[in-house]
This record gives C-alpha cells, structure tokens and sequence, in this order.
C-alpha cells in the first residue's frame, strides 16, 4: 500500500513479508474463497491500486483491470481521488473501489479517530460520485500484532458509528483482517499478501497479490476481486439492482437502479407483449430493489437507501401509477433484502444487519400499517431467501459464516419463526435459490467454492431433508429457480464466459438434464427470471454496459429467441 510522508515511497512494507508473500503465491498459495455477494471459486476480475501517479486509462483497459482502488486522506498532495478522474474511470468501464488510508497507523488512535476518519472520508467519496451506501475500506498498513487488536477494534468502531458496520471494510494482512472479522468489526476485506505468510482468510473480497508494476507510466500495485460485489462503484451494478413482478393485467414490468440510484422501470404494453421506454420512478441512492404483486394485484416495491433504511412505494390501484417513496425505518441494514407474503396477505420484509443478524418488519393488516422492527436472530449470516410454503408458511434461508446453510420456519401459518437450524453443507458460496417442486418439497440450491451447483431437498412435504448433492457446473454465478406451469423447476446461471446456462428437471419432482447454454456476451450477475400470463418463462440480465438485456422462450417449455437489448 502507501505511505503517506513526503517524500512518498511507495508500497513502503516489510521486505521480508513482500519475499515471503512472493513464495506463496509462487507456490500456489493463493488459495480460498471470498464471501462476496455472491462469492466466486476463481478470480473474478483483475484490477490495481495507485497512489500518485496515474496510469493511463488504455492501458488499464489493455491489461484487462477493470477495477482501481483509490484514495481518500487528509493529503493535499495529490494522492486522493478526485471527481474527474472518477468521472474518467467510470466512463472507460472502470469501477472504483473507496479506501482511506492517510498514515500507515491511524487505526492505533482507537474510536474517536476512526469516528473522524469515517466522517472525512464518507465526505470526501460523495464528492466523487460514491453512491451513499456503498462500503470504504480502511487501512491498516503495518504488521499489526494481537496485542494491538483492541485499540485497533475500537477504531473500527468508531467507523462504524459513522457509516454502520455493513459498510465498514478493512485493509490489511492476513492475521489484523481475520481478526477484525472474527469480532464482527468488518463486513468487508482487502487483504494484502505483505504479513500474510502465505494464507488468505477465505472472507475477504479483495485481494492485493503485488506491488511495484509499471501500468501505463505509473506505479501500481495489483488487485484480485474474489467476489462478484467486493463494494465497487461506478460503471457496473455490484449490489443486486434488477427486480420483476406481474401486474394484475398480466403485464411483466421491471425494475432496475440506475444512475444515482433512482428506479427506473419498463412494462410490457400487453400481456405477453413487447416492453416499452423507461420511466423514472424517483428515490436517490437506493439499492436492492424488491418487487411483490400483492394478493389484490397492486405491486408493492422495497428498497435499501443509501442511509442503511428500507423504502417502499406502491401502485394506488392495480396496474396503476406507484405513490411516492416512504420510509420504513430500521438501523444499519445491507443490502441482503427479500419479501414474502403471510397466509393472510400480509407483506413481510426481511433484512440482514450489519451485526449479521435478521431483521423483520410486517403489515399489520393487509395492505396496512407495518409494525416495528423485530430481530429474528442469527449471526453472520448472508444471501437471505424466502419462499411461502403450500400450507402458507413462510421459510426463509441463508448462508452462515461456516459455509453451511440454515434455515428457520413460521411455527404457524401467520405466526413467529423458530429458530434458526442447520442444513449442513461444505465451502457453500452466498450464492442461494430456492423452488418449490410439483408435490409442495422444498428443494435449495447453492454454487460451491467449486463453481458447481449443490442441491438440498425435502424428501417429503414439510419434512426432513435429504443429502446434499451435486448437480454439476464449472464456475457459475447468479443461480435463480423458477418453478414453471407444469410444476418441473428450471435453473438459470451466468457462466465464468458471460453467457447465460440453464437446466430443468425432466419431470416433476424428478432429476435434471444437463446445463445448456442460452448464449449471450459480457452479461452481469443480476439476473432475474419470470413467466409471462401464458407461462412462457423470460430472462432478465444487466449487461455490462448497464442496460437490460431480455430472451423469453417462443412457446411454453418450447425453444427461445435472441436476446434483446431492452435499453
């Protein structure tokens, strides 16, 4: 990394750590897997970090870095960020990633520096063009022992009381960012392989693999994002932007994020029909977005803003106009958002917290009031899902810090969830879908660290679970289930190549053919999937350059056409 006296010297670290990290990686050391969202078995893209000097935006285009790591401090020196080289970056296709570093060790100053170390930088990014609630990192640019852990813990701390802890990541070796994790200071994890003795803690998102690289005339140092969303900003979506429901009508209508992170959405004209131009749906630095057709046919949309609370708005009628956004409250809730509908038609949002835990809030009758928050427990948990079971009884699903999968369940159909239980699992990524099968089972479905599919079902309706098993795959992202009219599921994921894969069971309730690719090129992670009135199923992808790109099959359960560009 830096250091931040002048004259500078750049990537000022331990010579012997740099050797030793050298070894490791040549060694095959780098191994691991990050907890993004979702998580990836591989590299998923390349980029750097630079101080002072700049490098050239082609040839950070030639080498194929499609992300940088930039600076904010307190340095009048030339060293941060400014808003038009983030204008610059964003417009050749290169994200940003926000990280404060302005002395090697800040972080030993304890809260009140990380309070307004926070502050300055949280300042400093939105000037640049960061979305409110994306995470920075802060470094701790030295070899920091276990006894320095707790002074460093209280900064953290303080950064937290600032930004929340969802947003809070860290940048450091291998022992000071397993530490940070381990007491739930940090959700986000830059770890550099300087002080790392070869290991690499599987959560962090971000990895820096070397200094002193010449890029284009400057002096950088490169950088592996393990993770598909390791809390990047600018050209590409990260946290999931992209949401569809159904209008009472039979009109598919979409939503998507876009800009400063105002909703912007595009409806089928008729059903089954073409889409048409998009409308802006307002709001400002929301992410997430989470839409449900209520049980009398009026959509009801949730979001995250960017300061960590949720947001809702509605249609006044079915298939009419949407209300303006209201506030719904909560503290510090990330972007890991999902919805379900009670027995009763009573809406239920559910949010993971900075602290790891879920949160609830509900209507208190149909189409009213929402009640208060409630914490349903867990710890470390990510990649939440919520399905309504046929007896009417919500379950929901998520990934644990261990790797493994849990769920928790309504006791009764409207009633209180028990607590949360284990359904085992090994190295499960974040990345988690849940279908119905034709007789009412329940089946999950998770990607490995290996890249490949795993799956989980009831072996009777509301009953145990069978072992897990794999359904193949080679280094796939995004996996979404949809359960089709004649009650066989169908799998959708992005392949490691940017084309869209899927594969179905053959019949009802019964095994899976082999994945098939349905094309495309340079398609994102946010996919969602839905069926037209008449059962057709229609994909939805953001492609790289941030439009939505759509296919739909040309019958039901028949053949596809080629993808559109749907703006």
């Amino acid at each position: 990394m830096r250091v931040p006296s002048a004259p500078h010297l750049p990537h000022q670290i331990s010579r012997r750590s740099v050797l030793a990290g050298l070894a490791a990686v040549a060694a095959g050391g780098v191994t691991g897997l990050a907890f993004g969202s979702p998580a990836a078995a591989t590299v998923v893209r390349k980029g750097v970090d630079y101080s002072w000097g700049r490098p050239s935006i082609s040839a950070l285009q030639a080498g194929g870095y499609t992300f940088a790591c930039r600076y904010l401090s307190d340095s009048t020196t030339g060293k941060n960020l400014t808003p038009g080289e983030a204008d610059a970056l964003i417009a050749a296709g290169i994200d940003i990633v926000s990280n404060w570093e302005y002395t090697a060790g800040e972080a030993l100053q304890g809260y009140a520096k990380g309070v307004e170390n926070a502050t300055k930088a949280q300042s400093q990014a939105l000037a640049c063009g960061m979305p409110a609630g994306k995470p920075i990192y802060f470094s701790v640019d030295f070899d920091a022992s276990a006894s320095q852990q707790t002074v460093i813990n209280a900064y953290f701390d303080g950064v937290a009381s600032v930004l929340g802890r969802a947003r809070v990541g860290a940048y450091g070796g291998y022992y000071v960012i397993k530490r940070l994790f381990d007491a739930g200071k940090i959700r986000w994890g830059w770890q550099t392989y300087a002080w790392s003795s070869g290991q690499w803690d599987s959560r962090a998102q971000l990895r820096q693999v070397k200094n002193g690289v010449t890029i284009g005339g400057a002096d950088c140092d490169l950088d592996e994002a393990w993770a598909i969303d390791f809390g990047q900003w600018g050209s590409r979506p990260s946290a999931r932007s992209l949401a569809v429901a159904l209008n009472a009508d039979g009109r598919l209508q979409a939503f998507q994020t876009r800009g400063s992170g105002a909703v912007y959405s595009t409806w089928q004209s008729a059903p089954n029909g073409v889409f048409g131009d998009w409308a802006n749906l307002g709001g400002t630095h929301l992410q997430a977005p989470t839409a449900v057709s209520k049980p009398d046919g009026r959509i009801e949309l949730l979001a995250i803003g960017g300061d960590s609370k949720l947001y809702d708005k509605w249609q006044g009628t079915p298939n009419g106009p949407f209300s303006d956004w209201a506030g719904l409250g909560g503290t510090d809730l990330t972007t890991d958002l999902t919805t379900a509908t009670n027995a009763d038609g009573r809406l239920q949002a559910f949010v993971i917290g900075g602290n790891g835990a879920l949160y609830s809030i509900w209507q208190t009758t149909t189409s009213g009031p929402w009640s208060t928050w409630a914490n349903l427990g867990g710890t470390d948990l990510r990649s939440l899902s919520a399905v309504k079971k046929k007896d009417g009884r919500i379950e929901l699903f998520a990934i644990g810090g261990d790797s493994k999968l849990y769920h928790k369940w309504q006791s009764t159909v409207n009633g209180p969830f028990a607590d949360w239980t284990s359904l085992g699992g090994n190295d499960l990524t974040t990345d988690l879908t849940i279908a119905t099968n034709a007789d009412g089972r329940l089946q999950a479905f998770v990607i490995g660290g290996n890249g490949a599919l795993y799956s989980i079902w009831q072996t009777t309706t509301s009953g145990p679970w069978s072992a897990w098993t794999n359904l193949d795959g080679t280094d796939l992202h995004a996996i979404k289930a949809v359960t089709k009219t004649d009650g066989r599921i169908e799998l959708f994921a992005i392949g490691g190549d940017g084309k869209l894969y899927h594969k179905w069971q053959t019949t009802p309730n019964g095994v899976f053919a082999d994945w098939t690719s349905l094309g495309g090129n340079g398609l994102s992670t946010d996919l969602a999937v839905a069926a037209n009135a008449d059962g057709r199923l229609q994909v939805f992808v953001v492609g790289g350059n941030g439009s939505l790109y759509s296919m739909w099959q040309t019958t039901t359960s028949g053949p596809w056409s080629s993808w559109a560009n749907l703006g």
